[in-house]
């Protein structure tokens, strides 16, 4: 029963995050990376100087505003969270037949040869 209500939850969860803007997704992470810092006592100066960008880009960060991704990911690797980009970079998609049939399709038409006549 237990697994049942964490995959109505984990379904719950995705809705809720497809319905936000990316506004809104920039700032709930800018929410998490401030919450981490805290819990952690570092400062924003102090994570700046670990990371080696700017305070101001920190505050930015934690205040939603677009920063690039390689801020944000030395951001979370300096808090010691690459759990929380483990589910995409590291875990296999799921086999999608849809996914699967398009990906064949490409390596169909790249391994096409061209002949001149």
């Amino acid at each position: 029963m237990r697994r049942k209500y964490n995959f109505v939850m984990d379904y719950f969860q995705r809705q809720q995050i497809l319905s936000l803007s990316p506004a809104q997704l920039l700032q709930q992470f800018g929410r998490r990376m401030k919450e981490l810092r805290v819990n952690q006592r570092k400062t924003q100066k102090e994570l700046a100087e670990i990371t080696g960008v700017s305070e101001m880009t920190i505050v930015n960060l934690e205040q939603g505003k677009n920063v690039s991704l390689e801020v944000a990911l030395v951001v979370i690797k300096a808090l010691d969270s690459l759990d929380l980009i483990y589910q995409l970079c590291l875990n296999p998609l799921p086999e999608d037949p849809l996914l699967i049939l398009e990906m064949q399709k490409k390596k169909v038409k790249n391994n096409r040869v061209r002949v001149r006549k």
